[in-house]
């Protein structure tokens, strides 16, 4: 899903919208066994599949802007995009930013930490001073493949970096902006520090919203939670298959103009 018309519409179907994630390979942390450590015994879960991102973005992306493997900064621009196609941000507007975004939220950043083990490899690897730094390039040429949402720059899947990244060049320098983590009320929270700096008279306008992609690490962490099997009719058998109940990967983008004689407020999600 890309817009809030698109979660209409599948909600309005009624089809189910389960399945196996695209951005990582479920194999080898999948076991059947729910006790298995460090296994997750869910094969399913809600992700995005059909990104169709804003226009403006897409044309970003034709010019080599940005690394397609950034699927969280660019989510989150997208959604600021989309926020933007309602509501018009002038010079003297004091703008408010404000984002949930978990460092454990980020594919990207478990990908950087796998790839970011081919220096101390190499450096076990090598039998001599000067061969450390070709391990290390081959290694990292290698992991790189396989965990291809690492970004060239580590510092990037810092959370503060993919907000401050993600508004550049769509809101003014000059912005009140927090990247908020508390747990699973991190969207809440965002939403109230905005309503409440607006209501305080520190802002005109407020974007608040929440950005995660499910990774390896919470498909994890979810299945142990031990949500309810659910189950699959195959052929003219019935089978047991473990969903991995856990939000997908979502984000929205709120908008809130105040006015003396009311407010105006615009949202979006993916």
């Amino acid at each position: 899903m890309s817009s809030p018309d698109d979660l209409w519409e599948v909600l309005q179907q009624g089809e189910p919208q389960l399945g196996e994630p695209v951005r990582f390979d479920i194999g080898p942390i999948f076991d059947t066994d729910p006790e298995a450590l460090d296994r997750t015994c869910g094969r399913v879960g809600g992700f995005i599949r059909s990104f169709r991102p804003h226009p403006v973005l897409a044309a970003e992306r034709e010019q080599g802007r940005w690394n397609e493997a950034e699927s969280e900064t660019l989510w989150l621009r997208h959604s600021l995009l989309q926020a933007l196609d309602h509501v018009t941000v002038t010079g003297s507007q004091r703008v408010g930013c404000y984002v949930a975004a978990l460092p454990g939220g980020f594919l990207s950043a478990e990908d950087a930490v796998l790839v970011s083990v081919a220096g101390q490899l190499a450096d076990r690897r090598a039998s001599a001073a000067g061969e450390q730094a070709g391990h290390e390039r081959r290694l990292r040429e290698l992991l790189a493949g396989r965990y291809r949402h690492a970004p060239a720059d580590s510092q990037w899947v810092r959370p503060d970096v993919v907000l401050r990244r993600a508004v550049e060049g769509l809101l003014p320098p000059a912005i009140d902006w927090l990247t908020v983590s508390t747990a699973c009320a991190s969207s809440l929270n965002a939403i109230d520090i905005g309503l409440h700096r607006l209501r305080a008279g520190d802002c005109d306008v407020a974007f608040c919203g929440s950005v995660y992609g499910l990774g390896r690490f919470m498909a994890v962490g979810a299945a142990k939670f031990k949500g309810s099997p659910c189950p699959v009719i195959c052929g003219r058998s019935t089978r047991r298959r473990t969903a991995l109940f856990s939000p997908r990967p979502r984000l929205w983008l709120c908008s809130s103009g105040w006015k003396r004689r009311g407010q105006t407020v615009t949202a979006s999600s993916a």
